[in-house]
């Protein structure tokens, strides 16, 4: 899953792509904080997973973990799709007086 996923945000790059790599790094950071903080026991055919210690490369996949899934939330936020404009800039407006034009005025706005 983490493959298509990975492959689904480069190949393609919309807004669902994201989304699906986003679910992906959670549910792994999710299964590696539940595997750290809670005893579960054994679950069917699956062997206990409890382990209550942080060595060095399980916090570096965590970190990783997280990182995948702020870069993926980040990724959903901010993709704008291409053909789309960008939307328009807020701000003030400048009104003319009613009646005139900028022809009358020689193109030029007050």
């Amino acid at each position: 899953m983490a493959l298509v996923a990975a492959v689904a945000v480069i190949a393609i790059g919309r807004r669902v792509c994201y989304l699906a790599a986003l679910a992906v790094a959670g549910s792994a950071l999710a299964a590696m904080l539940v595997s750290r903080y809670v005893d579960l026991g054994q679950l069917g055919p699956f062997p206990d997973f409890y382990d209550p210690v942080w060595f060095p490369e399980k916090l570096f996949a965590a970190f990783a973990e997280g990182a995948a899934c702020v870069t993926a939330l980040a990724g959903a936020i901010i993709i704008i799709r291409p053909g789309k404009k960008s939307p328009p800039m807020a701000g003030p407006r400048q009104r003319r007086p009613a009646g005139k034009s900028s022809e009358s005025t020689g193109g030029i706005t007050p």
